[in-house]
């Protein structure tokens, strides 16, 4: 089970594992321009996991694992970031440090957001402007891909 952060229902709303297989589902979105995700997390397992998955539901997904490249490209007009998978902590910049340098130079009223990251308790995170979802690590790729699902209704 997931904790999600999501301020447009209530905060820390319970997400039950007992979703369907979504990696098993194809996405609605044929038809429909891509959705372009930029995962911003350091690389491992959990990141390839999130990616595969994510790609395997028609998502155009790109990676990095430096909080400088993702304001590089949040800030690029070409591909256009629609949402922004970032994990909190960096060893050089926390994720809502790049959320809110972001705001400063760029327009990011289109960009949606999930925030990972381990504590949901700390005030920072649960106030973080442009932040649209939270999930609490450790979680699961179907989780993450939910989140993308949720925010990608409301992109093109």
């Amino acid at each position: 089970m997931a904790t999600v952060y999501d301020p447009v229902q209530k905060p820390l709303v319970e997400v039950h594992n007992s979703l369907p297989d979504l990696h098993k589902q194809r996405s609605p979105r044929v038809g429909r321009p891509p959705v372009n995700v930029l995962f911003a997390h350091v690389r491992d397992p959990f990141r390839e996991d999130c990616v595969r998955t994510l790609k395997a539901h028609d998502y155009h997904v790109e990676t990095t694992d430096d909080p400088f490249d993702a304001l590089r490209r949040i800030n690029k007009d070409q591909p256009r970031v629609h949402v922004l998978v970032i994990q909190q902590e960096f060893p050089q910049m926390v994720g809502t440090k790049v959320l809110d340098t972001a705001s400063k130079i760029t327009d990011t009223s289109g960009l949606r957001v999930v925030l990972l990251a381990g504590d949901e308790t700390d005030l920072d995170i649960r106030k973080a402007k442009g932040v649209d979802i939270f999930l609490k690590k450790p979680t699961e790729p179907k989780d993450v891909l939910e989140a993308v699902r949720k925010l990608a209704r409301n992109v093109n």
